[in-house]
């Protein structure tokens, strides 16, 4: 049985389960494979000696994932969203060997909303552009393969949440925020001289981070309006009222959910801790550090959905030297 073969029985048998492929020599075809049931691929010899350090982190973020409050809400949470059909479709071409460009794009093309988000982001300040991205072809080789997919996922997750259970949340406002706090995020990142990889991962932090709202939205819509509804009155955060209703917060819930669907680490952490980053495994700069402070530069919304506390982030921040996102 292959790496890879392995890792995909893992993850359907034990989803929360950490999978890492560390080899050295690995060709293309492997490391493509390895994308869609890994959560980490590390095919450098140098890269061999951050085997402990990730495990170690790995283990501190499961912990977080498998508490008991969690536990809890979850057994009320019973109709817990599965990855939307175009994500789950794109995942699946990459872990193919003979994965061809035209078949992503085949499936891009079926969806007009998902392409007008590609296009959109291929065109955002930040990717850069010199002239105008008209193409899908020309927007996913600016892109990435992996940065069209995640964006196809963000924008499913929205355009997925049914539209009677939201009516009383601005998920437009939302949608918006967090697309900000995506450009911000992989903006400052690459100011920081981030590699390409941690700014690509930034930019997706940025778009799930609040991923575990839109759970809450779907999945417990009447028992989420009146945490929402307790903001302002009886508590400073959203993040505050939800600790007080569920135990657990929008992070927990994001995060876990989105381990499931095989998201790279960085991100399911960045999720994780983006209110929390003391908790956070590492005190090192990372994609965590890049969202919280992008998250931080797009507060004062009036939309309920994004207001949160802060204290702890700036304090965060400052240890680490690193300035909010201008």
């Amino acid at each position: 049985m292959r790496g890879a073969e392995l890792l995909r029985k893992v993850s359907q048998d034990q989803p929360l389960c950490v999978r890492i492929i560390a080899a050295n020599g690995l060709d293309e075809a492997d490391a493509l494979e390895g994308i869609g049931v890994a959560h980490r691929v590390l095919v450098k010899d140098t890269e061999g000696a951050k085997i402990p350090d990730l495990i170690e982190r790995a283990m501190m973020l499961r912990e977080r994932l498998r508490s008991a409050r969690l536990r809890k809400l979850l057994t009320k949470m019973t109709r817990l969203p599965n990855p939307p059909e175009t994500f789950l479709a794109m995942q699946r071409l990459l872990e193919r060997e003979e994965f061809h460009l035209q078949s992503l794009l085949g499936h891009l093309r079926k969806d007009v909303m998902l392409s007008a988000a590609v296009l959109k982001v291929a065109n955002s300040s930040f990717f850069g552009a010199r002239h105008p991205v008209e193409s899908l072809d020309r927007a996913v080789n600016l892109l990435g393969v992996n940065t069209v997919k995640n964006v196809a996922l963000s924008a499913e997750l929205f355009a997925g949440v049914d539209k009677v259970r939201a009516k009383h949340f601005k998920l437009q406002q939302l949608f918006e925020h967090s697309t900000r706090v995506a450009t911000a995020a992989a903006s400052l990142a690459r100011e920081r001289k981030a590699s390409k990889k941690i700014c690509d991962l930034a930019y997706t932090a940025g778009l799930l981070h609040d991923v575990g709202k839109l759970i809450f939205v779907q999945v417990l819509p009447y028992e989420y309006r009146m945490v929402t509804e307790r903001v302002g009155r009886e508590f400073p955060s959203l993040y505050e009222s939800e600790i007080s209703a569920f135990g657990v917060s929008h992070q927990e819930v994001g995060a876990y959910v989105l381990s499931l669907w095989n998201i790279p680490e960085a991100v399911v952490e960045a999720v994780a801790y983006h209110h929390q980053p003391s908790f956070a495994p590492s005190r090192e700069e990372s994609v965590l550090t890049y969202v919280v402070a992008a998250n931080l530069m797009d507060r004062g919304l009036a939309d309920c959905l994004s207001a949160d506390g802060e204290a702890e982030e700036r304090s965060y921040l400052t240890q680490l030297g690193v300035p909010l996102v201008s």
